[in-house]
């Protein structure tokens, strides 16, 4: 039982460390160590360190099992809607698709995201015209002192 609720809380936490890039993270090193030749996408990455469970490190199961815990404003839309569904744009398509059947919490947060986060109008101040997730990032940081406070408050919470 311990054993497939670890299981969960890899595949959870390997899909919202998918959602910040796969170079960050305390599961980088287990991703490059356990996965190095799968290809991304299906959730490949999830199953892979899904296989390797018993041999992740410490720091990146401690990561998982805290992801599990908390499971975000749609982690029972995500159940009642799209169990089985592997992959993040999957699962964001799947969650699209039933967007009239969401919960409360859940259709707040995806309008959010829809509509830029907290850091939009960092991204266009800073950081316009920078493309990919990891440039703009970078671009953010460097600007970290002048970013508004919600914005550094995200941050800090998806270093």
């Amino acid at each position: 039982m311990k054993r497939l609720a670890l299981a969960a809380a890899v595949l959870f936490a390997t899909t919202a460390l998918a959602a910040r890039g796969a170079a960050a993270g305390p599961c980088k090193a287990d991703r490059e160590k356990f996965c190095a030749g799968v290809q991304p996408g299906g959730g490949a990455i999830v199953q892979c360190l899904a296989q390797h469970q018993a041999e992740l490190s410490p720091e990146c199961r401690a990561f998982a099992e805290e992801k599990a815990k908390k499971g975000g404003p749609c982690k029972a839309d995500r159940q009642k809607f799209c169990a089985g569904v592997k992959g993040r744009a999957e699962v964001k398509a799947c969650l699209q698709s039933h967007a009239a059947e969401l919960s409360a919490p859940c259709r707040e947060k995806a309008e959010k995201v829809a509509r830029g986060g907290p850091c939009k109008a960092d991204r266009e101040k800073f950081c316009a015209g920078v493309k990919g997730k990891e440039a703009v990032k970078a671009c953010l940081q460097s600007h970290a002192a002048e970013l508004s406070a919600p914005c550094r408050e995200k941050a800090a919470s998806h270093p």
